[in-house]
């Protein structure tokens, strides 16, 4: 009779050889090669690649948002839009200038920071203004409308500035003069001061001096209006700024106060706007005025006492600790030399008649404009100091006194009348669909 069941031998061999299939199974899943952690890792991989291009998308986004620019503020926009909130961190690199995004999703976390370089140069359409424009090219950008159509308006309260007199308040801005009030219209013309192809930058100026309301030029007095002229012009320049195509998340920054009584120059802000007052550096730049010209400007312009020493005097002199701008007794004061002056022409050459005419004459070349330029400068002799604010003046880059002060307790305040120059900052991806019948080109 034959014995047909299962030995005891055979079954041991049976569930040795199962056990080396099992062991062979769960390597070939879950080993170093395995199907599961290929699996794993392919997911791991596609995770990360679709973290990476969700950043880059929201970088692409800032950029958009800031005109070419990247802000934490638009930056961190985008990446909630495109990520959700809470589910990155965002800090920065100061020594490389550099955003560092690190992103979670869910229990997944990217394994190294992302860097993402926020200088890098913006790439320009065929149709990008910068591309097209020539300096003292006239742009249809009006001040009042947000969209290319000019179907849809600035908010009224965005297009008027009132600049007041605060002769009693320190800590407020003020022009010492008056109360004066400022509206944009679209009546302004426009035209290019400044561009750049590799960026998209392109900065317009107002065609001729902006003035008050009742037509007349700015009047600003004293140690109040030395004080806060950067702030006022920049505050009155604003109201140009809300148009289609300006470059709405700039950062204006200006400087008031005093550079000793107030224990250095404090810095101020202007957010939300693509317009500002002209200032001193972009004539420099146009005209081609470097930092070691200009130091030899300033001590020229000083020379005739001291040079570019630094003069110590006993006198009165501005200060935002007291109501009226001025300090209530005199006492030793030691001030850098920052003013000085030049011909226009002579340093505008190179860059061609255009900019000198834009900067320097009228639309007729018939005479001479002369406009504030938000920028101070102190100028001083054997006697005292004289608290000013650089103006254009007969073809010059000059400045006006606003506050002369003398060593024997003479006090003199004086009051400046003058147009403004407001500059526009457009969006650096800004397009033009071409010129319109008048021969301005037209942002799209």
């Amino acid at each position: 009779m034959n014995n047909k069941g299962i030995t005891l031998v055979a079954l041991v061999v049976t569930v040795i050889i199962l056990i080396i299939l099992a062991s062979v199974s769960i390597v070939t899943l879950v080993g170093q090669d395995g199907l599961i952690t290929k699996t794993k890792s392919e997911a791991a991989t596609y995770d990360v690649e679709v973290i990476r291009d969700d950043v880059k998308l929201a970088v692409l986004n800032a950029k958009k948002y800031g005109a070419g620019s990247i802000t934490e503020q638009n930056l961190t926009l985008a990446l909630n839009n495109q990520l959700g909130l809470g589910n990155y961190t965002l800090t920065k690199n100061t020594e490389t200038n550099n955003w560092i995004i690190t992103v979670k999703d869910q229990n997944f976390e990217v394994g190294e920071d992302v860097f993402f370089d926020t200088n890098a140069p913006v790439q320009l359409s065929g149709d990008s203004l910068a591309r097209k424009v020539k300096i003292g090219d006239y742009v249809a950008y009006n001040p009042t409308k947000t969209n290319a159509e000019g179907t849809e308006s600035v908010e009224a309260s965005k297009l008027t500035y009132t600049s007041n007199s605060n002769t009693d308040k320190a800590n407020t801005s003020g022009n010492g003069y008056g109360t004066q009030t400022f509206t944009a219209n679209a009546n302004t013309k426009w035209k290019v001061l400044d561009k750049n192809e590799t960026t998209g930058v392109v900065v317009l100026v107002s065609e001729a001096p902006i003035l008050t309301d009742a037509n007349e030029g700015f009047y600003s007095k004293g140690a109040k209006a030395y004080l806060y002229a950067e702030q006022e012009l920049n505050e009155i320049c604003k109201i140009y700024g809300y148009g289609y195509g300006a470059n709405t998340s700039m950062v204006t920054t200006y400087q008031y106060g005093d550079e000793i009584s107030d224990g250095g120059f404090k810095t101020g802000t202007i957010t939300g706007s693509g317009a500002r007052s002209i200032n001193i550096e972009d004539i420099n730049k146009i005209g081609g005025v470097d930092e070691l010209q200009k130091r030899v400007l300033c001590k020229n312009y000083n020379s005739t006492y001291y040079g570019d020493k630094i003069i110590e005097q006993t006198v009165y002199y501005p200060t935002i600790s007291t109501a009226t701008g001025l300090s209530n007794s005199d006492e030793d004061r030691s001030y850098s030399l920052t003013s000085y002056s030049y011909t226009g022409r002579k340093y505008f050459p190179e860059t061609g008649e255009e900019p000198y005419k834009m900067l320097f004459r009228n639309l007729e070349d018939t005479q001479y404009i002369s406009y504030m330029i938000a920028s101070r400068c102190v100028f001083g002799n054997y006697n005292g100091f004289m608290f000013s604010l650089f103006v254009a003046n007969s073809g010059n880059i000059a400045n006006f006194t606003y506050l002369d002060v003398d060593d024997d307790e003479s006090i003199e305040e004086k009051t400046c009348q003058r147009g403004i120059r407001p500059v526009i900052c457009l969006q650096e991806t800004v397009e033009t669909s071409g010129k319109n019948e008048a021969g301005a080109w037209v942002l799209k």
